[in-house]
């Protein structure tokens, strides 16, 4: 349901310890030709820690599905347009 939903997708990604497969909901939208993945909790959650092992992941949101073949964590200068505010993130290099 929430990869339906404007704003919102399900990231697909391996446990780095337990090599089990989840499906994290995440808030996710275009910036250029990347995408961004909003980090309210921040860079320490155990979804972004392994995606970051893994190299990447796969995401599904409305628009069909994306595979994270990199990934770079920022911090928003300002430059990234979320109607949320400014937040963490990581996209696609």
């Amino acid at each position: 349901m929430m990869a339906r939903m404007p704003g919102f997708g399900v990231l697909h990604h391996r446990g780095r310890k337990s090599g089990r497969e989840y499906q994290t909901p995440v808030k996710l939208f275009r910036h250029g030709d990347d995408y961004v993945i909003t980090l309210p909790y921040g860079a320490g959650t155990d979804w972004v820690k392994n995606v970051v092992a893994a190299g990447g992941g796969d995401s599904r949101s409305a628009g069909g599905w994306c595979t994270w073949s990199s990934q770079r964590m920022f911090k928003d200068d300002g430059s990234v347009s979320d109607p949320e505010g400014p937040a963490h993130g990581v996209g696609p290099e």
